[in-house]
C-alpha cells in the first residue's frame, strides 16, 4: 500500500482488495460488511450532529444571551439534500443578518464561512473590514457579503484525518469556534450600528 492519506471515497485498491477478501471469507463476514456499509450514513449523522451540538453550546457560552444560534441540520441526513449549517446572529439583528459556516456540497466537503444578509443593499464596511482585519474573502451571490473557504485540513469531512478530528472533537471545535467568534467580533459593531440608527 502506498504511503499517504486515504480518502474514504477513494480507498486504494489494495486496501479495498483486503477488505473484500476478508468479507468473502465466510457468510458472517459478508453480512457484517453489509451492515457496516448500511450503517455508515447513520454513523456520520451522529458524528456530525454531536459535533454541531457541542459547537453550538460552546459558542453560546462565549457569546452570551444577546446572541442566537440555529443549526438547521439538526436531525437531518448528512448525505441528503440539506447542507450542514450553523447560523449565528445577534437578537438585535432580528435574523436579517447572520454569520455562518456551511458545506457547498452534499458530500460533506467544501466547508466555508460567510456573512449573509436579507436586505438587497449590503452594509458598507463588512467585506472590507473582514478582508483587512481577518482573512481576505469575496462576495458570493447577491446576499453574501463575505465568503471564505475553511482551511484545507477541515474542508472535507469524509477525509480519514478529518473524521478522526470530528471524533476527537477538540481541535475541530477550537478551529470552527475561533473562526466564528473572530468574524462575530469584527462584524458585530458594523451590523449593530445599522440596527441602532
Amino acid at each position: 500500500m502506498k504511503a499517504g492519506k486515504i480518502v474514504l471515497s477513494d480507498i486504494e485498491s489494495d486496501k479495498k482488495e483486503f477488505i473484500a477478501e476478508h468479507a468473502l471469507q465466510n457468510k458472517e463476514n459478508l453480512l457484517l460488511s453489509l451492515d457496516i456499509y448500511n450503517s455508515f450514513e447513520e454513523v456520520m449523522n451522529q458524528l456530525v450532529s454531536s459535533f454541531l451540538k457541542e459547537l453550538k453550546k460552546q459558542l453560546l457560552e462565549s457569546l452570551g444571551n444577546e446572541w442566537e444560534i440555529e443549526v438547521p441540520f439538526e436531525n437531518n441526513n448528512v448525505f441528503g439534500r440539506a447542507k450542514v449549517r450553523l447560523h449565528i446572529w445577534k437578537k438585535l439583528w432580528k435574523g436579517k443578518h447572520f454569520i455562518a459556516f456551511s458545506n457547498d456540497k452534499t458530500k460533506l466537503s467544501d466547508f466555508n464561512f460567510f456573512v449573509w444578509r436579507e436586505a438587497k443593499t449590503p452594509i458598507k464596511g463588512i467585506t472590507e473590514t473582514l478582508n483587512t482585519k481577518f482573512i481576505k474573502g469575496c462576495k458570493y451571490g447577491e446576499d453574501i457579503d463575505w465568503y471564505v473557504m475553511a482551511d484545507k485540513k477541515y474542508i472535507n469531512w469524509l477525509d480519514e484525518d478529518t473524521i478522526s478530528l470530528l471524533y476527537d472533537k477538540k481541535e475541530m471545535l477550537d478551529y470552527f469556534k475561533d473562526k466564528l467568534l473572530k468574524i462575530a467580533k469584527i462584524v458585530e459593531p458594523i451590523i449593530d450600528k445599522k440596527f441602532k440608527q
